[in-house]
């Protein structure tokens, strides 16, 4: 079956999900179904109340519990999750949710079994989301963090028996895993209740080194827990690496008073609002990861930017940080977070408008309700003047429907041109925004999609739209960044359940064999690249030759194309156009020899 609780698209209002108790059973081959799945919008307003608790979700032959992407102020509370086989992949799992907060959930693996390729919670690219109080148990995967994951607050969980408890990466054959990141957590009290399973590890960091471990470490008091009941430091961590950061603590670790209970926000500890050295090390452009460095660099500088301007995090005046904020205001980074500012100011309801619209509606009602009763009346009169008189009455009150009518409809229609003026306003302001980089342009692209559609009332979708979409939801979000995640959620407007593995996507991207020139005086530029005409121009110089073929790769590394070049010299026209819209790796081929391949990005 499909999804038990399925939302898309809707800007953060008050949204409760609340006391349901869901079987989810999918018949296919193939299952995609989920508890409860929201695809959401990243604009909204602070303070809004979306609320997913007190649910309870059992899986069998299912992918997921719960899983919010994209959207913002999602809470998640006092949910219970049980996984009843090996199929069940991700108890919750939290995709680009930004300023999400999942606590005090609890997410229960298979009773029997090996549980292979199962993980209670998953944490991807998302903005300082909280993992509080949660208890977690009999999963592969206790909780994974995957990519770029700034300012999280994993306070007071507990893990029970899995392969990998925390994992933060995703491992790969042959000892190549993906890095990731979630910033120092110090002294936040998670407990390592039970030893892993197998040759596993309590907790594990993918690729231990000394600028790796920093930009996720944890300060711990490994004296301060019961080993036999609480153990804040896990035993069979990777030695050496001080993963773990051994400290005295000066007061106590954090605490949950109820496990599985959030009452009056029990559980929720709030923002991180001091810069760690993950914060550090973003603002001096001292990132590390294995993948896509400078991509998620501009992702985490972007959050970074977003948590100062907002005030999440506090910074000195004049410091590294404050001055890293200055001296952004004017690139990419300020450009976009003003531009989503503004985006979440045209989602906001004009209060004064719909209060109007709301007592029209009211009165509307009140009237037909007249008119009902008039009917009635009419019908059954004494006599043919109590009848005459009643229709009079029937059509004073419709002359007078149809005036508020009249009001109601021309307050809408200004309402509403009003919103298109704005809108259209901030198309022109992402227009005027000039990209260079892959995840730049997705981002543009997210942005002009959303203004045609959502932002103004339409949950439609044209084929060229959905192209553009589907193309930037299936690039790995390492290199695409966190709009990859935005396109997937607008993409569930029309196309449902969509799945995507992040690990086998940045795997295939990182494995693309691009073979280097027997002549590495030959270098390729293509441009203009992004690309939107279906035209590109190539300069090879000092390559004087007329037999060059352009082999053009999908992101997956698959040959897509095979397409001769126009022209002679050191400068040829590409065609492009038969293309769809996406990422691409070009390399131009002589008789003797293959060029390095040049990434080629069509967004038409």
């Amino acid at each position: 079956r499909n999804n038990g609780i399925s939302l898309v698209q809707n800007t953060p209002c008050k949204c409760e999900i609340e006391d349901n108790e869901l079987y989810i059973d999918d018949d296919e081959t193939v299952p995609t179904a989920h508890g409860i799945r929201v695809d959401e919008t990243l604009y909204g307003v602070p303070g809004d109340v979306y609320r997913i608790r007190n649910n309870y979700v059992e899986l069998e032959n299912a992918v997921g519990g719960i899983a919010a992407q994209s959207g913002r102020y999602l809470k998640l509370a006092n949910n219970t999750v049980f996984m009843s086989d090996n199929i069940s992949y991700t108890g919750i799992g939290l995709y680009a949710s930004r300023q999400a907060a999942a606590n005090c959930n609890v997410v229960e693996g298979p009773t029997t079994g090996s549980f292979t390729d199962t993980r209670g919670f998953y944490v991807n690219a998302s903005l300082y989301p909280e993992l509080g109080c949660n208890e977690v148990h009999a999963t592969e995967y206790g909780i994974q963090f995957f990519g770029l994951n700034n300012g999280t607050a994993l306070r007071g969980n507990t893990f029970g028996t899995h392969f990998y408890g925390l994992i933060v990466g995703q491992p790969l054959p042959n000892n190549t895993g993906i890095t990731a990141s979630i910033g120092t957590q110090s002294h936040h009290g998670n407990i390592w209740s039970q030893a892993a399973a197998g040759q596993g590890l309590q907790a594990f960091l993918v690729n231990p080194t000394f600028e790796n471990t920093l930009q996720s470490q944890f300060i711990v008091d490994c004296d301060e827990g019961d080993n036999n009941q609480v153990d804040f430091c896990p035993t069979n961590n990777a030695v050496g690496t001080e993963w773990f950061f051994d400290e005295d603590n000066p007061s106590s670790s954090y605490f949950c008073a109820t496990a599985n209970a959030c009452p009056q926000g029990v559980g929720y500890g709030g923002y991180i609002k001091q810069p760690d050295e993950l914060d550090k090390r973003l603002a001096e452009g001292n990132f590390t990861a294995s993948d896509f460095e400078d991509n998620q660099l501009w992702m985490g500088q972007s959050h970074l930017y977003a948590r100062v301007s907002d005030g999440i995090v506090e910074v000195a005046p004049n410091s590294e940080i404050d001055s890293f904020v200055s001296a952004n205001y004017n690139t990419t980074i300020g450009q976009f977070y003003r531009l989503e500012k503004s985006i979440d100011e045209l989602l906001v309801p004009d209060a004064d408008a719909d209060s109007l619209i709301y007592l029209y509606d009211q009165a509307v009602a009140g009237y037909l309700g007249n008119m009902a009763v008039l009917d009635s009346l009419i019908y059954h009169a004494a006599s043919s003047n109590d009848s005459l008189a009643y229709l009079e009455e029937k059509l004073a009150t419709a002359d007078t429907l149809a005036g508020v009518l009249a009001l109601s409809d021309t307050l809408s229609a200004v309402t509403y041109a009003d919103l298109l003026v704005i809108a259209d306003s901030l198309q022109t302001r992402n227009q005027a925004i000039q990209t260079s980089e892959i995840y730049e342009e997705n981002w543009k692209q997210v942005h002009h999609i959303f203004l045609e559609t959502v932002a103004i009332g339409d949950l439609s979708l044209s084929d060229g739209q959905k192209d553009t979409l589907a193309t930037i939801a299936g690039q790995c979000p390492l290199e695409g960044g966190e709009a990859v995640f935005a396109a997937r959620a607008l993409y569930e407007l029309k196309m449902g359940n969509q799945l995507y593995d992040d690990s086998l996507l940045c795997a295939a991207t990182r494995s693309l064999q691009r073979p280097n020139s027997a002549n590495p005086l030959y270098i390729p530029y293509i441009y203009p690249n992004p690309n939107i005409s279906g035209l590109a121009v190539v300069e090879i110089p000092g390559l004087k030759r007329d037999d060059l073929t352009a082999m053009v790769y999908n992101q997956y590394g698959v040959l897509v194309s095979t397409i001769p070049l126009q022209g002679s010299g050191d400068r040829y026209l590409l065609e492009v156009e038969s293309l769809v819209p996406g990422v691409y790796f070009i390399q131009i081929r002589t008789q003797q020899e293959v060029l390095p391949a040049t990434r080629f990005i069509l967004a038409k």
